[in-house]
């Protein structure tokens, strides 16, 4: 995120420090529920997590983190209710937006039809636990931007550019009744990214690395 005073007036300010008291903390590593749990925050970061004495493990768990941005502190007193970690969604296509009756019209929406929706699928996203998901097609550098520059709230991406795809694979969107010529790098609808042969896949892959791809998606099997 970029800092404060960079000229971007959208940048969020420093996160507020929270302590959220009497917590049932979901501990996915070991599989269970702490119970009475104290879990400080700062900087937008877990600062220390305080188990109930009653229980093993009861001394705090410090977690790095550098409290002096801001001095304000909000208390929530949980009253038993539940604390878990971000999910994390590892196959999804933000580019697939809601909005239409069948998948066949949505996969004929303008880009920027698909850019004015995605922030509300996004936030559905966010508030529903997720707050890391994966992209495995169709999700532009833009974005992964805008959300970490605090434009909309939304789950931190990790994209994968456009998939590569073969004549005839699984992005490519042609009937058998169209005709089309196409060449190397041609993309079909949002997603599909053509490339045959090692040079052109090389080409390709380096160019989605380029344009900030943070890994590649390989379609081998046939069209659908």
């Amino acid at each position: 995120m970029a800092p404060i005073g960079t000229g971007i007036p959208w940048t969020l300010p420093p996160p507020q420090r929270y302590v959220f008291r009497r917590a049932s903390l979901v501990d996915p590593v070991e599989g269970v529920v702490h119970r009475n749990v104290t879990v400080s925050t700062a900087n937008g970061r877990i600062e220390s997590v305080i188990y109930d004495q009653k229980e093993p493990g009861g001394s705090p768990v410090i977690v790095d983190s550098d409290s002096n941005n801001n001095d304000t502190t909000v208390e929530v007193d949980l009253q038993g209710k539940y604390l878990c970690p971000g999910l994390i969604d590892c196959h999804v296509h933000l580019n697939a937006v809601p909005g239409e009756a069948t998948l066949g019209q949505m996969k004929k929406l303008r880009p920027e039809v698909i850019a004015l929706r995605q922030p509300h699928l996004c936030r559905l996203m966010l508030e529903r636990g997720f707050t890391t998901a994966r992209d495995c097609g169709g999700s532009s550098i833009a974005l992964k931007d805008a959300i970490a520059q605090g434009v909309v709230r939304r789950p931190r991406l990790f994209i994968a550019g456009h998939q590569l795809t073969q004549t005839g694979g699984h992005g490519d969107t042609r009937d058998v009744y169209d005709t089309t010529p196409c060449s190397g790098g041609h993309v079909f609808g949002t997603s599909g990214l053509l490339c045959d042969g090692v040079p052109e896949c090389l080409r390709v892959a380096r160019d989605q690395l380029r344009q900030g791809a943070d890994f590649l998606k390989i379609m081998t099997s046939s069209a659908p």
